[in-house]
C-alpha cells in the first residue's frame, strides 16, 4: 500500500531527524515543508495519510508574528474532524492542543532542558507510550511553553516539572511535548544556541548515556503507534 506523510518543520535545525529514517523504513513517501517559507493557504489538509508537526522556538500565542501557525492550526483541526492521523512534537503538540481549543502559554515553572524521565501512567502503559517510560529511557526536553489538557484528551505521560507531556485524542492524534526524535548532530546545533556553559556540557555528556536507549525506545513507540493507526510497515 502506498502511504504518504507531510512533515511541517518550523526551523531548519529542528527538523524531523530520526523520524525520516523511521518513516522511510515504514514505507512512507515523504513531503517536507518549512512552513515559515511556505504558503499553506491552499494546502489540502486531508491529502497526506499522516501529518507530522515538528517543534520550534516560536509560541502558539505568537501567531500574529508567525501567521503560518494559524494556518497549521486550521489544518490540524480539519484532520481531527476527518479522523486523519496527526503526530505533534513539542510545538507540534502545542498546536494540536490549540486546535482542540486549549490554552497554550509560557509557564512560570521555567525551562525544561536536558535529559529527564517520563512517568507513563496506567492509560499510557496499555499502548505505545509505554516504550517511553522512565524505566526504559530518559527523554530529551527543550521547552518552557505548556498547555492545558484538551477536553476529551487522554493524558499518557508526565515529567516531574511538566505534567502534560504525552496525550492522545480520538484514535489517530498523538502529541509529544518531549523530543524523542532528536539526533546527536542535530542536538549539537541546538546546544550552540544555549548560553549556559555548564548546562551545555552536562547535556553533551549525557548524550552518550541516554541517546542509544531513547533511539531504540522511540523506534518501538513509532512502530507500534503506526500499526495502531493502520499505517504500519
Amino acid at each position: 500500500m502506498s502511504k504518504s506523510v507531510t512533515i511541517f518543520t518550523h526551523k531548519a535545525i529542528e527538523g524531523p531527524a530520526r523520524l525520516v529514517d523511521i518513516l522511510d523504513r515504514a514505507g512512507f513517501a515523504q513531503t517536507h515543508i518549512l512552513t515559515s517559507k511556505a504558503d499553506l493557504t491552499d494546502f489540502d489538509a486531508l491529502v497526506p495519510d499522516l501529518l507530522v508537526v515538528m517543534g520550534g522556538p516560536m509560541g502558539v500565542y505568537e501567531a500574529e508574528r508567525y501567521p503560518y501557525l494559524t494556518h497549521e492550526i486550521e489544518i490540524i483541526k480539519a484532520r481531527i474532524a476527518a479522523g486523519k492521523p496527526v503526530l505533534g512534537v513539542c510545538l507540534g503538540a502545542q498546536l494540536i492542543a490549540a486546535a482542540l481549543g486549549s490554552n497554550v502559554y509560557k509557564s512560570d515553572r521555567g525551562f525544561e532542558i536536558g535529559w529527564y524521565p517520563l512517568s507513563i501512567n496506567e492509560v499510557g502503559q496499555s499502548g505505545p507510550a509505554r516504550h517511553l517510560d522512565s524505566a526504559l529511557t530518559n527523554m530529551f526536553h527543550w521547552h518552557q511553553d505548556t498547555f492545558d489538557l484538551p477536553e476529551g484528551a487522554r493524558l499518557l505521560g508526565s515529567s516531574a516539572l511538566y505534567p502534560h507531556q504525552i496525550f492522545t485524542h480520538g484514535e489517530n492524534i498523538m502529541a509529544l511535548q518531549c523530543h524523542p526524535e532528536v539526533e546527536t548532530d542535530q542536538l549539537d546545533d541546538w546546544l550552540s544556541e544555549l548560553s549556559d556553559e555548564a548546562q551545555r556540557q552536562k547535556i553533551a555528556t549525557d548524550i552518550r548515556t541516554f541517546m542509544p536507549d531513547m533511539d531504540r525506545q522511540f523506534r518501538l513507540f513509532m512502530q507500534e503507534w503506526l500499526e495502531q493507526i493502520g499505517l504500519g510497515a
